[in-house]
C-alpha cells in the first residue's frame, strides 16, 4: 500500500475512465502514465477514427491543447491505444482525450509503437492483462509555449499479464 501512495502522490491528477486510470502532471501538461486493463474483447467492430477532445476535467491552466500539435511535427500518440477499446463506443472515446495523448514522432508512433500494441493486443486475445504505458519526460515543450505538452525523452510499456496461458501462447 505504501508504494502505491507513492506511485499515486506523483500525480497532480488522476482521471478515471472505463478500463484505465491516467496519472496527469500539470507540469508536463500531459499523462505521465496511463494504466489499462485488456482482455479477449480487443479488435471488435467498431474501425472509425474518432476526433480528438480536450479533456475537460483538466484545469484550463494545466490541459494538453490540441492546437500545440497542430504542423508541430509530432503525432498525438495515445498512451492507451483506439485498437485496444474499439469493442465498445464510449470506451473508445476515451482513448481520443487529451489526458490520454504525449506528443510522438510520427516514425515511432505509426511504425515501432503500432507493432508492439499489436503484439500486446495479441497477447490480450488469449490472456487478461493490464497494461501501463509512461512517458518519461523532457523539458521540451511542443512549439516552446508554456501551456503546450512537453515532448517525452521515452515511452514505455509494461504489460502485467494474469492468466498462466501467456506461456501456451508463446510456443504458438
Amino acid at each position: 500500500i505504501n508504494s502505491s501512495i507513492k506511485v499515486l502522490a506523483l500525480c497532480d491528477q488522476i482521471i478515471y475512465d472505463p478500463y484505465q486510470a491516467k496519472c496527469y502532471s500539470y507540469k508536463f501538461h500531459s499523462p505521465k502514465f496511463n494504466m489499462y486493463y485488456l482482455d479477449s474483447r480487443v479488435n471488435k467492430f467498431y474501425k472509425k477514427r474518432l476526433n480528438f477532445k480536450e479533456d475537460r476535467r483538466i484545469p484550463k491552466e494545466y490541459r494538453n491543447y490540441l492546437k500545440c500539435y497542430y504542423k508541430s511535427g509530432y503525432d498525438r500518440g495515445h498512451l492507451a491505444p483506439d485498437a485496444a477499446f474499439d469493442f465498445n463506443l464510449t470506451i473508445l472515446k476515451t482513448t481520443y482525450l487529451t489526458s490520454n495523448i504525449v506528443p510522438e514522432k510520427p516514425r515511432t508512433n505509426r511504425y515501432i509503437i503500432s507493432k508492439i500494441e499489436k503484439l500486446i493486443r495479441n497477447i490480450a486475445r488469449k490472456n487478461k492483462i493490464i497494461v501501463i504505458t509512461g512517458a518519461i519526460q523532457s523539458n521540451k515543450k511542443l512549439k516552446n509555449k508554456n501551456y503546450c505538452a512537453n515532448i517525452p525523452k521515452f515511452i514505455y510499456k509494461l504489460i502485467f499479464i494474469k492468466d498462466k496461458n501467456y506461456y501456451e501462447f508463446l510456443k504458438g
